[in-house]
This record gives C-alpha cells, structure tokens and sequence, in this order.
C-alpha cells in the first residue's frame, strides 16, 4: 500500500500516479474493446447493461470477465465435439465414409464460426469473476494522492 511506503523512499519517486476505477463510459468502451476480439452478438443495451453492472470492476477485473466468457462459448464447442466423438464411439468408426466423416467436418467449423460470445455467457462471467479492488480502500488511495501524488 502506498501509504506504507517509507519517506525517505517516496522521495526517490519521481512520479506518484493515481489511476481511478474505470468510469461507466470507460466499462463500456472497455467492453467493446476486449469483446471486439472475439466473435460477439451484444446490443448496445446489453453492453450499456454490462457496464453498469461492472461497478466496482478494475481495468484488469473486466478482461477477465470477457475472456471467461470467451471460454464459456469454447465450453459450449467442447461439449458439442465430446457428444460428436461418443457418437462416433458407439458406431463401427470402420463404417462412416470418408463423405460423413467431411460432413462432420464442414459441420464442426459452421459450429465453431456461428458461435459466439452472447449475453448469457457474460451474466455466468460475471457471476464466476468478482471484482478484486476493496471498494473501501479508494477514498484512502484518492485521499493519499491527494496529499502525495503527482499529477
């Protein structure tokens, strides 16, 4: 913590920078941001919804929730091929031709390409990823940069 730094050490500082808990604004477009590198279906409502929502949420808190909900449309892939493969596992793999064996194929690629990061998958991120920051300890942090901080 800042404030148990030693004086004589915050005197070596050059520059003491506090950066503030992401505003409403700053969510949102931090949101659009790190779900732009996935594949996403969110409205504007829903990503306005999210930002309120991740009140509370660092810049690092907020990564986190969007690639857990990244892994949970992953999640959802990984679920269909273990159904596909002990599908395959219970037929004579000796008897599906090379054509159903493509078909299978083209299939899996459409699943994996249609598939993308919908609002579900954020609500159950949201629920799995709490914020990290102590909401109590910012007025102290706002207050220490106050009377130490460089600007």
């Amino acid at each position: 913590m800042p404030w148990d730094l030693d004086k004589a050490l915050l005197r070596r500082l050059e520059k003491r920078i506090h950066v503030p808990m992401p505003d409403k604004e700053t969510r949102y477009k931090l949101l659009k941001s790190y779900l732009s590198l996935h594949s996403c279906c969110l409205e504007d409502g829903d990503m306005n919804d999210f930002a309120l929502k991740t009140e509370g949420y660092n810049c690092a808190d907020i990564r986190l929730v969007c690639k857990e909900a990244a892994m949970q449309s992953v999640r959802s892939i990984f679920n269909r091929l273990e159904g596909l493969q002990n599908n395959t596992e219970s037929h004579n793999t000796s008897l599906l031709t090379t054509e159903s064996k493509r078909a299978s194929i083209s299939n899996l690629r459409n699943l994996v390409m249609k598939h993308s990061i919908r609002a579900q998958d954020l609500y159950e991120s949201l629920e799995k990823t709490k914020p990290s920051m102590n909401l109590s300890l910012c007025a102290k942090y706002c207050e220490w940069s106050k009377l130490h901080g460089s600007v």
